[in-house]
């Protein structure tokens, strides 16, 4: 289900970016009819957004003339996510467009029992 019109700012990007990932070569006009933002919002969020976030990916013949279509910047960067248990802590490190690249879970019961992980100590 499409996510509100009337959500905060942040939400409204997420939107956009999710629809950049999961429809690489949208166009301004796709993007408004799935994300039902209008188009002064949209343009107006990728205006402000971070340009190694998403970036132009050619030109597309449509009613009006060429549009510019756009997606998702592959190498961007990475996410991060972390899950904090009571005696465990999950790891998840995944590219930008949602692929897994690496996932680590430790146990231990007592403080830096955990142990690195790739360089990082969990103490």
């Amino acid at each position: 289900m499409p996510p509100s019109t009337h959500g905060s700012r942040p939400s409204r990007m997420a939107s956009v970016y999710e629809t950049l990932v999961t429809h690489p070569n949208s166009t301004v006009s796709s993007l408004m009819r799935q994300t039902r933002l209008s188009r002064p919002t949209i343009t107006t969020l990728l205006d402000s957004s971070p340009r190694w976030a998403w970036s132009p990916q050619g030109r597309r013949v449509v009613s009006g003339g060429p549009a510019e279509t756009l997606g998702a910047a592959q190498d961007a960067g990475v996410v991060i996510g972390v899950d904090l248990l009571q005696h465990s802590v999950l790891l998840a490190v995944a590219q930008l467009d949602g692929e897994i690249i690496e996932t680590d879970h430790r146990s231990g019961t007592e403080r830096g029992q955990l142990g690195p992980v790739r360089g990082m100590c969990w103490t």
